[in-house]
């Protein structure tokens, strides 16, 4: 099965879809972190949807919030004055649950990103990095045009989720 994070926005929303479609268990994972309200309705709304139409899907909040700010608490001004640090900790955090929720049901992360991350420099160890990880399996790599026309049903509607994602994989060289 899969654990996968929700934010609200399409590409979680996509790739939850298509691993609800698998008929294996899915947990979809709502972590807001001062999250906007709209943002945090989209996910709730999406996981509701998830459980209404797949038998297979559960769902949780787990509220972040307390965590980040806790860490932030303890960083420095240089480090929490900078937007892409900070965004940096929340991308951390989550996925630091995601794995949590992986490791204690014996299940797979599913990628949410429409691109696969290069190994991270600077010493971080390669499971940090969303396409590099054994324990992870990346959303494929499709293009921001693309994401909505699968969406929509309007590409390979007949395939089955993993042929889809199998599909892709191969044609982006990532088989």
């Amino acid at each position: 099965g899969f654990v996968i994070g929700i934010s609200g926005g399409i590409d979680s929303a996509l790739t939850s879809t298509l691993c609800a479609l698998t008929q294996k268990k899915v947990i979809a994972l709502n972590m807001p972190i001062l999250q906007h309200k709209e943002q945090d309705d989209r996910a709730k709304e999406h996981i509701l949807w998830l459980k209404k139409n797949h038998t297979n899907v559960s769902g949780e909040e787990i509220d972040l919030t307390d965590a980040f700010l806790k860490i932030k608490s303890h960083l420095p001004e240089k480090a929490t004055s900078h937007l892409l640090t900070m965004a940096n900790t929340r991308s951390r955090l989550r996925m630091v649950t995601l794995y949590a929720f992986s490791g204690g049901n014996k299940m797979l992360v599913a990628g949410t990103g429409n691109t696969v991350t290069p190994p991270l420099r600077a010493g971080l160890a390669s499971s940090v990095s969303s396409g590099f990880s054994p324990y992870i399996v990346p959303s494929p790599p499709i293009t921001p045009r693309l994401v909505p026309a699968i969406s929509n049903s309007t590409i390979a509607p007949s395939l089955r989720p993993i042929q889809f994602l199998c599909i892709v994989l191969v044609f982006s060289g990532q088989s």
